[in-house]
C-alpha cells in the first residue's frame, strides 16, 4: 500500500508540476514615454511598471519616472499615475494578460460625447501579450524583471478612495 502511495504522489507531484502555473510574484518593466516636459532633453521619461501576479489575477500600477544616465527622479503628477487589474492566461511559456484601468492619477478620463451632449466615460483596456521564464515577462517588447515585494514597488490592488 505504501508503495502505491508514493507512487500516486510522484504521479500527482510530476503532473502538477507539468501544467502551466502562473508566474506568480512582483515584476518590474520600464514603458517609454513622450517627454513631458519637452525643453528638457536631458531627461528619458517612462512609466515605471509595477505587475503583480497571484494566481490568475493581474495588477498593474504605472506610475512616471525620469531618468538622465543613472540618475532616476520620481514625478509627482507628470504622465499620470494607471491602475489597472485583469486576468492572466497561460498556454506553455506563453502569456496573455487582458487588463482594465480601475483609476488614474493626475490624467484626464477619455469620453464620448452623446447626441444630446451628455458624456459617457469610456472604459480603458490593454492586452499584454508574450513569455516568461524563471527570470522575468517579456511583454509587447518590454522586458519585465522578477523582483522581491517591498515597500517602493508594492501594488496597490485599487487606486487611493476605491
Amino acid at each position: 500500500m505504501k508503495k502505491e502511495f508514493y507512487l500516486l504522489f510522484i504521479i500527482a507531484t510530476a503532473f502538477t508540476a507539468c501544467n502551466n502555473k502562473a508566474p506568480n510574484g512582483m515584476y518590474v518593466g520600464f514603458e517609454e514615454m513622450s517627454s513631458v516636459t519637452p525643453h528638457d532633453s536631458l531627461n528619458k521619461w517612462y512609466h515605471k511598471n509595477n505587475l503583480s501576479i497571484e494566481g490568475d489575477s493581474v495588477f498593474l500600477y504605472q506610475s512616471p519616472v525620469a531618468i538622465n544616465k543613472s540618475d532616476t527622479s520620481y514625478s509627482v503628477s507628470d504622465g499620470g499615475f494607471y491602475y489597472f487589474s485583469g486576468l492572466i492566461e497561460l498556454k506553455g511559456n506563453s502569456v496573455s494578460i487582458d487588463l482594465l484601468q480601475t483609476g488614474c492619477d493626475y490624467c484626464g478620463e477619455p469620453v464620448k460625447i452623446n447626441k444630446d451632449g451628455s458624456l459617457t466615460k469610456l472604459k480603458v483596456t490593454k492586452k499584454l501579450s508574450g513569455t516568461f521564464d524563471k527570470t522575468g515577462l517579456k511583454l509587447n517588447g518590454l522586458a519585465y524583471k522578477k523582483v522581491e515585494i517591498n515597500k517602493e514597488n508594492y501594488v496597490p490592488h485599487h487606486p487611493p478612495g476605491y
